[in-house]
């Protein structure tokens, strides 16, 4: 694909505007995802006001599931902009417009043009997966812009050796975000020296040398964060660092069982046609390789790209639609690999202003919703107002519903009661045990638990509300006031008066 009139018209700056425009819009509207997101957000705050930046602390509890450095820039975010759902965002977002600058860089260093180079980068714009993990407080697009900047430097390296450094030192940023999750990327460099005959440049004195150098930054930067973190919790941290959110992830579900087809399933639902222009793209480029025996060490090296990053996947026990990130830039570059050439400008035209419709008209199907109301937690947000006026002293709970946002809306410890065992087993994660998040009763003992308590908050889905009542009268408590927000309520009520008497 040679260069566009249709995309010279447009100067690169005011693309990359665009597209950044398009990853914050919003973000200040909605609310955050009931999951991970608020858990993360309140952990980074929490981290803010304590000053305490080696031990993450959920609830009281240290967890260990996660490395420091993505919970240091929502907290940077945070002391900037106070600590609110666009805060707590942007550090996504803004490491999603980085990924998207790093795919046409490295596109560019793989031998692309201009035009193949966007396009590429588009392609991962309007990809549902890239776009709703830009815009959510995760580790993993931080992760992906840490470990796409090492390979662009690496790549660079051939020419430059001392950018090795840098790739060094992004390599060391990589798994302080989201520690063994950066290892594709160490393989990515083992394969590109497998793959090109350019990986020779190893073995010249003067590239080792920058070779180690990069090497010894990257554990500068990765180490000693790890060795303070073994020297203080000794063996427990190793036991959840490494044992539980590793091998007993990798091994056994977090969520339920989900079909080996999970992610192609979700791709249909979540991509759309992008789907059959990823499967076509690779199909094409398999087609070049091994049937016409092509000598792409490029093409190679992305299909490397892509075994790297979807056979862990598949076959961990543990199975989230948004681990298949790291394969969308690879993905992406190449369908862009696999276009055709069009041999005359009016065909050139025709292509390109194909190819835009299809994006916008892709971007709008996969991303439409996410983009204008990113709102998924909307009872519990309209609820903080009643939350926050509540009484230091007040006993703040969810009942029968798993609601981990109420923390981050209420700006206080929220743990889950359920009288269901079934329930607790499954919300009994690891850090979920060890926060004491989860509290399992039966009926009798959360009745005495209500009675005991002052001013009490209990908040649940809507449908549970007669039987709140229920639960509430039947602890000897006054009629509670009832505060309704979307599919939620929150029962407020205060102690009896004898009660009220005996604590006076």
């Amino acid at each position: 694909m040679r260069h566009s009139p249709l995309l010279a018209r447009l100067p690169g700056p005011a693309l990359a505007i665009a597209a950044l425009l398009l990853l914050v819009a919003n973000l200040w509207s909605g609310s955050l995802v009931n999951s991970d997101d608020a858990i993360y957000a309140s952990m980074a705050q929490g981290a803010f006001e304590r000053a305490e930046w080696f031990d993450l602390r959920w609830h009281g509890a240290v967890l260990h599931e996660k490395p420091p450095m993505f919970f240091w820039l929502v907290a940077g975010m945070g002391a900037l902009f106070g600590f609110n759902d666009f805060a707590v965002r942007l550090p996504g977002a803004l490491a999603g417009f980085g990924v998207l600058l790093l795919v046409v860089s490295v596109a560019r260093r793989l031998g692309y043009g201009r035009d193949r180079a966007l396009f590429a980068a588009a392609l991962c714009l309007a990809s549902g997966c890239f776009f709703f993990t830009a815009r959510r407080v995760m580790t993993d697009m931080p992760l992906l812009f840490w470990g796409l900047l090492s390979l662009d430097q690496w790549l660079a390296g051939r020419q430059k050796p001392r950018r090795l450094l840098l790739w060094g030192a992004a390599l060391g940023a990589a798994v302080l975000t989201k520690w063994l999750a950066a290892l594709p990327f160490v393989l990515l460099v083992v394969a590109d020296g497998l793959c090109d005959g350019r990986g020779a440049f190893w073995r010249h004195r003067a590239t080792r040398g920058w070779l180690l150098a990069g090497a010894a930054v990257a554990l500068l930067i990765a180490a000693p964060w790890h060795v303070r973190q073994m020297l203080v919790h000794g063996a427990e941290f190793w036991r959840v660092y490494f044992g539980y959110h590793v091998i007993e992830r990798a091994t056994g579900g977090l969520v339920e069982a989900s079909s080996p087809l999970y992610y192609l399933v979700g791709a249909r639902h979540r991509e759309g046609a992008l789907l059959l222009l990823w499967g076509g793209g690779a199909g094409v480029l398999v087609h070049r390789l091994v049937v016409r025996r092509g000598r792409d060490s490029g093409a190679w090296w992305l299909l490397a790209w892509l075994a790297i990053t979807l056979v862990p996947i598949h076959l961990a026990g543990t199975r989230l639609y948004h681990y298949l990130l790291p394969a969308v830039p690879a993905l992406s570059l190449l369908v862009a690999r696999a276009l055709p050439e069009p041999r005359t400008a009016p065909a050139r035209r025709l292509l390109m202003g194909f190819g835009l419709a299809f994006l916008a008209l892709t971007f709008i199907s996969n991303n439409g919703r996410d983009w204008a109301w990113p709102d998924y937690s909307a009872g519990t947000r309209q609820l903080a107002p009643e939350l926050a006026a509540l009484s230091d002293g007040a006993v703040v709970a969810v009942i029968n519903d798993y609601d981990v946002a109420a923390t981050w809306y209420s700006g206080r410890p929220v743990p889950l009661w359920t009288t269901s065992p079934d329930l607790a087993r499954a919300w009994s994660v690891d850090m979920m045990v060890r926060a004491g998040a989860v509290e399992l009763f039966t009926p009798e003992e959360l009745r005495k638990r209500l009675a005991g308590a002052g001013e009490i908050a209990l908040l649940a889905p809507e449908v549970l509300l007669a039987e709140l009542r229920t639960l509430v009268r039947g602890a000897g408590r006054p009629a509670p006031r009832v505060a309704r927000a979307q599919d939620k309520v929150l029962l407020i009520t205060l102690p009896s008066r004898g009660r009220l008497g005996s604590d006076g």
